[in-house]
């Protein structure tokens, strides 16, 4: 049994056949029911779906919304107008403040990335086949969260940045520390040009006084084996 197939059955987990309850949107509403969250940061927020879910889930609690992409920014503050909870930042985060481009894919957009696609996995994905790019403003969780006071104890923080994660980790070191709540994407295949696997983010993770709380996979290649994984952290509780 692989490395990666043996973390998710130590898990419960069948890659190929799993149960409901433990799909995303199951997982999440239970994480939202079982913990209170003072505001949420939906980082790689593309159609807005997560943010849009919390906002029902959680009333009048605040949220952002990091999108990047023009195209879907501006789709994103459609959709979040006449919301003064929901507010939308167009801007990319990482590890440090700038410019950097992003790569354009076709379709959804849900595969525009920092990061050039790895040869490997272009003939099984084919939205990595990038159709444009954008020059695009980067930031880091901590400044951001410096410039609206979001440093406080209570924040959920969801990060999807098709293989830009640990570098958002890195760059927003003093915001987690107080986080309650963590969901990333970890890879256990890179489909993306990156040297940072799902064991760095484990060990960020660890070191930051975070525990598992579950695991969700995303797409099983064809051999049956994880490519990525969304997983839940949480706080870990004071001994």
């Amino acid at each position: 049994m692989g490395l990666s197939r043996g973390i998710a059955r130590l898990f419960g987990y069948d890659l190929m056949r799993y149960k409901k309850s433990f799909r995303f949107e199951a997982t999440l509403d239970r994480l939202l029911k079982h913990h209170t969250f003072s505001g949420v940061l939906d980082i790689g927020a593309n159609n807005g779906w997560f943010s849009g879910h919390c906002i029902k889930s959680l009333g009048d609690v605040p949220v952002w919304s990091f999108e990047p992409a023009e195209a879907l920014a501006n789709r994103l503050r459609k959709k979040a107008a006449g919301n003064p909870n929901w507010q939308i930042v167009q801007a990319a985060l990482g590890d440090h403040e700038g410019e950097a481009t992003l790569n354009i894919s076709a379709g959804s957009g849900v595969f525009n990335s920092l990061n050039a696609a790895n040869p490997d996995f272009i003939d099984r994905f084919s939205e990595l086949n990038f159709v444009g790019s954008e020059t695009v403003k980067v930031t880091t969780l901590d400044t951001f969260a410096e410039q609206n006071r979001l440093l406080d104890d209570g924040l959920l923080v969801k990060i999807d940045t098709q293989g830009h994660d640990y570098k958002v980790l890195k760059g927003g070191v003093r915001t987690l520390a107080g986080a309650r709540a963590i969901i990333i994407e970890l890879p256990f295949q890179n489909i993306y040009e990156t040297t940072e696997s799902y064991r760095d983010i484990l060990d960020f993770m660890e070191g930051a006084g975070f525990d598992i709380y579950s695991l969700s996979p995303i797409s099983p290649g064809e051999d049956g084996a994880l490519i990525e994984a969304d997983g839940f952290f949480v706080r870990r509780k004071a001994a």
